[in-house]
């Protein structure tokens, strides 16, 4: 008798232990966000405790462990789902622990675009929000490249809600919704309305600009990667090449497709290349040029367009421009002009044209209608 009641105890006691193990693991994972490598790290355990207690017969701890699991990797709806059922069922002192999760789950459902009610009063904090979101770009990443389970399916559906990519979203969502049986449909097709929100608010795309704040060099133009037009005063990237245009790399074949070169007829293809690739070196070290450019003009910018969020352009500015279309042209006198469409991402990533003359800054004219 005295030994069945040890081994329970001890049973107990191992549980507890194990039960404490676990809620220290979430408490890092929680404390973890702000930094990349750790939030990797903690996250894996935290997928490997949600598997283990969703498969055991749960004590009134682990049944609340698991809830608060739930929404720490923001699984809504399946976090919603679980606590309604625990509040019909429990106590009243339970009861009121699960309402207070509740909540929590409100909040996960006002995601990041919606923090923003005046957009014109958030250049600092977009700033601090996109090195937060860093971490769930390595998560997005990690998910992207995996064999993934449903239940992994739909946490990348809500990663791709909460970075505001509404286009890639609804692609994935809408798949999700042709392959799958009623229950695991309904799911799916309840995260449509957050797209339909970002759709319906025009919300802002996060980007991962860390590839940006790396310094990068221009390879020389190769002949081998190029294709010279029918009349031989214009080129254009072969597909899968790349080119790295104000420290930005280009390889999409999309916008490979939107560089346009071309060349005075008297200028001989060799003497065009080398042009280039000097002008690209100026194009990969000029932030300084555009930062001052956008900072001394700022009032004749902003009379030209109207309000713009980014009163004062630095670094981080520079990082967030993203290349749209380029045309470059060299004339019969070796005057290279340049124009460009680019997307400002720290000012609502409304668009502006950028005209070039040789390696100095012409102008730019931000455009509603880009």
């Amino acid at each position: 008798m005295f030994e069945k009641l040890f081994n329970r105890k001890k049973k107990e006691l191992n549980k507890a232990n194990v039960l404490n193990k676990y809620n220290d693991i979430l408490n890092k994972f929680i404390n973890s966000k702000n930094n990349s490598k750790l939030v990797n790290k903690f996250s894996e355990s935290i997928f490997d405790i949600k598997y283990k207690l969703e498969k055991q017969n749960r004590t009134e701890k682990e049944d609340y462990l698991l809830a608060k699991i739930y929404i720490e990797l923001g699984h809504r709806w399946k976090a919603y789902k679980f606590i309604k059922s625990k509040i019909r069922i429990s106590n009243d002192d339970n009861k009121l622990m699960y309402e207070k999760l509740l909540n929590r789950i409100n909040d996960l459902f006002q995601f990041n675009n919606t923090n923003y009610k005046d957009l014109r009063d958030y250049t600092n904090n977009l700033k601090l929000v996109t090195k937060n979101l860093e971490s769930i770009f390595d998560i997005k990443y990690k998910l992207e490249k995996k064999k993934r389970t449903e239940e992994e399916d739909y946490l990348l559906a809500q990663t791709y809600i909460d970075l505001g990519h509404r286009w890639k979203a609804l692609k994935f969502i809408e798949s999700k919704i042709k392959i799958h049986n009623n229950d695991d449909k309904f799911k799916f097709e309840s995260l449509l309305k957050f797209v339909n929100y970002l759709f319906e608010n025009n919300s802002l795309e996060y980007k991962d600009l860390r590839d940006s704040e790396i310094k990068k060099t221009s390879n020389k133009l190769n002949l081998d990667n190029l294709t010279l037009s029918e009349e031989g005063n214009s080129i254009k990237f072969k597909e899968n090449q790349q080119i790295i245009i104000l420290n930005k790399t280009i390889i999409q074949k999309e916008l490979l497709e939107e560089l346009d070169f071309s060349f005075h007829k008297s200028i001989s293809l060799n003497q065009f290349l080398q042009i280039l690739d000097d002008y690209f070196i100026w194009t990969n070290s000029c932030s300084s040029e555009f930062i001052n450019h956008y900072n001394d003009n700022f009032a004749k910018i902003e009379g030209r367009f109207g309000d713009l969020p980014c009163k004062k352009a630095d670094i981080n500015w520079f990082n967030g421009l993203s290349i749209d279309n380029v045309t470059l042209d060299l004339d019969e006198e070796n005057n290279l002009l340049g124009y460009y469409t680019i997307y400002d991402y720290y000012n609502l990533n409304v668009g502006f044209e950028m005209k070039t003359l040789n390696k100095s800054i012409i102008s730019m004219i931000y455009n509603p209608d880009l």
